[in-house]
């Protein structure tokens, strides 16, 4: 009996979740036959939010750098493959597999460049290619829902503001509107559903999150470190994520790690405090399927495609 069969009887056996397992298939069942809209889904106290508006845009008047096809060349991974971009009209590039596509309009790539060792030339070819982008696409000309589908919203909000963080520059004037569209798009947006939520609205949260920290933006903290820590609480289960699943187990402890290392630059108690009361509980789980001694991850249910085990371990086991 391979390793991933004997692991995911432990895990439902021994630890007594076999309930629990059955329950999220069949949701997740559920889901795949029956769309429901987000927006009507909305807890009552929550429904405020697609009314008010919450993102204050004062600069959008202003001149805006025009960046035009411009040769860039550089070297990204994707969810399947790895990808040049020569010139930056190359991200309106298709790719046979969707993974492929969304990691690259998520800018998941940049999280795998080591952004330290960049000079200065590379650091401004990446900056034109988020220009470029921003340029582009919004929500009223893109013709491809999955380029504005809240959960990529999500990854590219953080994503983006991660990038100007580590390289300490200001975001251009273009580059800053489209994030405050796209996280308004996203408040009015977020993942709920008929029959509950996921680990996409986890995500949705702490891309608000980010955002509200970047930008200051105390009203949004406010609001959202309420919903953070309510449906956090309600995604565990002895510290193990009700998606069943021991990659996005570790995908989890990951999106905390990464917003604690965030909240080292840009400081909220409150949000910190919440996540010190989970991390180490959520890090113990995800690591029950790690092997230190011989490098071997376990893995039984879904896969991520956004992040490898190996990225999300060499992060989540550095400090």
């Amino acid at each position: 009996m391979n390793k991933e069969i004997l692991c995911f009887l432990r895990y439902n056996l021994i630890q007594g979740n076999i309930f629990n397992t059955l329950k999220f298939y069949s949701i997740k069942f559920l889901k795949k036959i029956k769309k429901i809209s987000r927006i009507k889904n909305y807890p009552l106290r929550y429904k405020y939010l697609l009314k008010e508006d919450l993102i204050n845009i004062k600069d959008d008047n202003k001149v805006t750098q025009i960046i035009h096809d411009t040769f860039v060349n550089v070297d990204i991974k994707l969810a399947s493959r790895s990808f040049n971009i020569k010139t930056v009209s190359d991200i309106h590039k298709k790719f046979n597999d969707p993974e492929d596509f969304e990691s690259l309009h998520r800018f998941i790539w940049l999280r795998t460049l080591d952004i330290d060792k960049l000079n200065m030339n590379k650091i401004n070819q990446i900056e034109k290619i988020i220009i470029y982008w921003c340029q582009v696409n919004n929500q009223l000309n893109c013709n491809s829902s999955l380029i504005w589908h809240p959960y990529t919203i999500s990854e590219r909000i953080i994503n983006i503001l991660y990038y100007y963080s580590k390289i300490k520059k200001n975001i251009p004037l273009n580059v800053r509107n489209n994030i405050h569209g796209s996280t308004n798009l996203l408040i009015k947006n977020l993942e709920f559903y008929e029959i509950g939520y996921g680990n996409h609205l986890l995500n949705n949260i702490r891309s608000i999150l980010t955002y509200s920290l970047y930008f200051d933006n105390k009203q949004l903290q406010n609001i959202f470190t309420i919903m953070f820590e309510e449906y956090l609480d309600n995604f565990l289960i002895d510290g193990f994520s009700k998606d069943y699943s021991s990659h996005y187990q570790l995908l989890l402890c990951y999106w905390l790690f990464d917003l604690k290392q965030f909240l080292k630059i840009y400081e909220n108690n409150s949000i910190l405090e919440i996540i010190d009361n989970y991390y180490d509980l959520i890090k113990s789980r995800a690591l029950f399927f790690y092997n230190e001694k011989n490098n071997y991850f376990t893995f039984f249910g879904d896969i991520s495609p956004d992040y490898s085990a190996e990225f999300l371990l060499e992060n989540i086991t550095s400090q």
